[in-house]
């Protein structure tokens, strides 16, 4: 009697190791995409993100890849902020809205996410909601993306982007997106 006792504790001792230790290893992974995926100025991004009616995930995702959350990040080209706006872009989209443009926009990051989500919904809805399509100018220029699409070498249902780093751009921020999805 008093063997069995002792071999179910001996058994309730192994499966409790085995369950805190599964618990350990799941919440430990889960805890590295937290940290590899961060959903940052949170309150910024939902707010504008409604506002240009985009899917504040989505938003997070174009801020991972083009900055990895760095407001004070500048690309060898010259985009800078959260979102990698060119000073050109943030001077055109407060043109177009009747703001008074001021360049510290670009690393202020509240400013930037709303600049770059004013951007990003109207890419969205300049290639009718075609999602590649608009990360695609995100990321070349809207000009650029219609001149492929009227030479016909962008097919939307299946994507050729012709610049490698385009191509590239879109498909880190949609698997960042599919990430987000699963995390937030």
């Amino acid at each position: 009697m008093a063997r069995q006792l002792r071999r179910k504790r001996a058994v309730a001792a192994v499966i409790l190791c085995v369950v805190l230790v599964a618990s350990a290893l799941t919440l430990g992974g889960l805890w590295v995409y937290y940290r590899a995926y961060p959903y940052n100025l949170r309150q910024d991004v939902e707010s504008n993100a409604a506002l240009y009616g985009l899917d504040p995930l989505l938003v997070a995702a174009v801020i991972r890849t083009e900055s990895h959350w760095r407001a004070g990040a500048k690309s060898s080209v010259g985009a800078t902020g959260l979102m990698q706006l060119m000073p050109a872009t943030g001077e055109w989209i407060a043109a177009k809205n009747g703001w008074e443009y001021n360049e510290a926009w670009l690393t202020d990051g509240a400013a930037n996410i709303r600049l770059g989500c004013w951007y990003l919904g109207y890419l969205r809805d300049k290639f009718g909601g075609n999602l590649t399509l608009a990360l695609a100018a995100y990321n070349a220029g809207d000009n650029t993306v219609e001149k492929w699409v009227s030479e016909g070498r962008f097919d939307s249902a299946e994507p050729d982007i012709p610049f490698p780093e385009t191509r590239s751009f879109v498909k880190k921020v949609m698997d960042s997106y599919e990430k987000y999805k699963l995390l937030y």
